[in-house]
């Protein structure tokens, strides 16, 4: 009888190459897939996330800009889609357009951007520019964790995203920042679904990325 090699295994499913660039302290619970990231979900619902949907590449100390990167990657497939009928993509005009709110208060456009008093996008947004108006959204959120998290940089890469994933939502509780300044993420993450939203919304989309950011906390113990 032949013996399957592990290794060998590892490598014919093209686990063993994430394995060896994962930080120490992350652990794997998903399978690696051929792409760093999800596909875009088809509405705002989106689909299951796991922890495979973050790019573990790096030694998990990654440098500001790179952190924001894999943010933007993550966020933007929570909040929209091209492919979503509802998200204001005219695939025509290749352009984003202003749209209602599913929370309500002021439109939004492209991943999850709420317009601001001033700002004018009547005459669309390119997905290049929705993308920089993303990545400037996440700048911010950056520095809101960092003011109320003091050891955030020290956090591992994967809390960090979904600290920031969290934040630009707006579901990040006092409580739940304070338990992972403590590195207690396991308590951390049963805070964090200890939201009112959560526990009455019938949001599908919500509910999976609160469950999501959860899961890499707890994963995180």
């Amino acid at each position: 009888m032949a013996i399957i090699k592990l290794k060998d295994l590892l490598r014919e499913h093209k686990i063993i190459e994430v394995v060896a660039d994962v930080p120490p302290e992350v652990k794997i619970v998903a399978p690696y897939a051929h792409h760093a990231y999800a596909k875009p979900a088809s509405d705002s619902a989106g689909k299951p996330y796991t922890q495979s949907n973050i790019d573990f590449s790096g030694n998990g100390k990654s440098s500001e800009s790179n952190l924001e990167t894999k943010v933007v990657n993550i966020v933007k497939r929570f909040e929209n889609s091209v492919d979503n009928p509802r998200g204001g993509y005219n695939k025509a005009k290749k352009l984003w357009f202003p749209h209602k709110s599913l929370e309500g208060g002021s439109d939004t456009i492209a991943y999850g951007h709420k317009i601001q008093k001033g700002e004018n996008f009547s005459k669309g947004l390119s997905d290049a520019d929705a993308l920089k108006l993303l990545e400037k959204d996440v700048g911010k959120k950056l520095n809101v964790a960092k003011s109320q998290i003091k050891n955030f940089d020290t956090l591992p890469l994967t809390v960090r995203i979904a600290v920031l994933n969290a934040l630009y939502r707006g579901d990040m509780g006092p409580k739940t920042m304070k338990l992972l300044d403590q590195n207690k993420f396991a308590d951390a993450a049963r805070e964090y679904l200890n939201h009112r939203e959560y526990k009455t919304t019938g949001n599908k989309g919500v509910k999976k990325r609160m469950e999501w950011n959860a899961t890499v906390f707890k994963n995180a113990a």
